[in-house]
């Protein structure tokens, strides 16, 4: 053990058996060191900050683990019980898992109790047992040296009794004269505070406000139009934005695709054949782009690329339309995709099973590649 002699004491031990801040001592009482009962001293200079200190021939303690540990759990069983007595508060809690910010309630309530050096699981002796009316006990443990022992800390967990475990240094201890608050606990559920509550519950109202402005945008793709042999749903077109051919094979998965876009809604770009677009109430688009890019040729992924314009919407927003209509477009059987930087758009979780060509009229789908036969007859078929 390393014995440090440079500790500034801010508690000692005055009869009976109480815990005295520097601060409060007087001139001419006895003061005791809590770890091994020599005698002390106030020291309450100009120069050093107050303290105090062994008695000579006393410089330094045996050991000041030992004075810690019984320092503060002396400190807590005497303010938890000045509480009681005063009828004020003292405070057992730990941090709120979404600020961090300490979630503690008032324990010294009538009735209540602190009870040292108890047994209250078999074979393990707790530093301290906090019995709360009503409610059941709980355990505080003072951890200086080494944690909870294996053994004990499976006798907690198989209790259920929960367990705070404080972890006291020097400059810390004043604070058990107010509050137990520690990130270290056992057998205590998910706690949130009351403001991250209020923001929770705030958060799930608007998420719901715009689950519903969200369906009503995307209202359009919930009621399919099917498509007839008089009245084609789009000009074919044969080649992808960078005038690569699509081969009869590739047309026939593209328009499958796009017939199935149309009767949802989307509608085609006037100079941009490949291009479908689905135009959201109060402004904004999505559009779906059968042009391929220079990263994925047409003939390696026929599937519509998805991407949006939604501007004055927030991040939440835009990410609920364009999962909807990934989800709706889907749905319908069509396949669509966003780039791989925008995966974060879409929830989709493994291969999508979709089935175009058995989602659209066969008659509408060969009168489409036959014109584009016809209209240009340079492509290859």
């Amino acid at each position: 053990m390393t014995i440090r002699t440079n500790i500034l004491y801010p508690f000692a031990r005055s009869e009976p058996n109480r815990a005295v801040h520097v601060r409060e001592a007087l001139k001419g009482h006895q003061y005791q060191c809590f770890g091994c009962s020599a005698p002390m001293v106030a020291r309450q200079g100009l120069i050093r900050q107050w303290h105090f200190a062994h008695k000579p021939p006393f410089d330094r303690c045996a050991d000041p683990d030992k004075a810690l540990h019984d320092t503060a759990t002396a400190l807590i069983v005497q303010s938890f019980s000045d509480a009681l007595e005063r009828r004020g508060e003292y405070h057992l809690g730990c941090p709120c898992e979404e600020c961090e910010r300490p979630v503690s309630g008032n324990a010294a309530v009538p009735g209540a109790s602190v009870e040292a050096e108890k047994t209250i699981v078999p074979g393990t002796r707790s530093d301290l047992v906090v019995n709360r009316p009503g409610r059941g006990p709980v355990v505080i443990e003072v951890v200086v040296t080494h944690d909870v022992e294996p053994e004990a800390r499976e006798s907690y967990e198989e209790s259920g009794i929960p367990v705070l475990k404080v972890r006291p240094t020097w400059d810390t201890l004043v604070q058990l004269e107010s509050a137990v608050n520690t990130d270290d606990t056992l057998n205590i559920p998910r706690i949130v505070c009351a403001t991250c509550r209020g923001a929770a519950k705030r958060k799930r109202r608007q998420e719901e406000k715009d689950r519903r402005r969200v369906d009503s945008m995307l209202k359009r793709l919930n009621e399919r139009r099917q498509s007839t042999v008089t009245k084609l749903p789009f000009r074919p077109w044969t080649h992808d934005k960078f005038q690569q051919p699509m081969f009869s094979h590739i047309r026939r998965r593209v328009y499958t695709n796009a017939i199935i876009l149309t009767e949802l809604g989307f509608t085609q770009a006037k100079n941009k054949p490949w291009l479908f677009l689905f135009r959201l109430p109060g402004g904004g688009a999505v559009f779906a782009n059968f042009g391929a890019t220079e990263v994925v040729p047409i003939w390696e992924d026929p599937a519509a690329l998805i991407h949006w314009k939604l501007d004055g919407h927030s991040e939440e927003m835009e990410a609920a339309v364009v999962e909807g209509v990934l989800a709706r477009c889907r749905a319908a059987g069509a396949d669509v995709r966003v780039s791989f930087f925008n995966l974060v758009f879409d929830q989709q979780d493994g291969p999508v099973e979709t089935n175009p060509t058995g989602s659209v009229d066969r008659r509408v789908l060969n009168k489409l590649l036959a014109q584009a036969d016809r209209t240009f007859p340079e492509t290859d078929n």
